[in-house]
């Protein structure tokens, strides 16, 4: 049985018109992927830098109040879903939104970890 030269057209049309729409369904999906990393990474920086900000009086007095620090670290903690941590220069942690009290004293020293390097 031959199949009829119309059958042959509308099935390369169908192919070729698949292979499109992958394509140009692929390539939106990177464009979304990369969009939206770019808006995360946007968010992050402007949450990080205005965290910062909220914390330059309270690490200004000498020596930092690891109190007000730890309390400042929970509410920007608890407000965004994150966990926070705030480290002095030479790695010891002054506040962390996962740990207070005697648990933030006894925390070690931060200044070895790949992140804080």
């Amino acid at each position: 049985m031959r199949i009829p030269l119309q059958w042959k057209v509308l099935g390369g049309y169908l192919i070729i018109t698949g292979i499109g729409l992958g394509t140009a369904g692929w390539l939106a999906l990177q464009a979304f992927e990369t969009r939206d990393l770019e808006l995360l990474q946007a968010s992050l920086s402007a949450q990080a830098h205005l965290s910062g900000e909220l914390f330059v009086r309270p690490l200004d007095e000498h020596p930092p109040d690891s109190k007000i620090i730890d309390a400042l670290a929970d509410r920007i903690g608890d407000a965004n879903q994150v966990r926070v941590t705030v480290i002095a220069p030479d790695g010891t942690v002054l506040g962390d939104s996962y740990e207070s009290g005697e648990a933030l004293r006894t925390m070690n020293n931060h200044l070895t970890r790949p992140e804080v390097k």
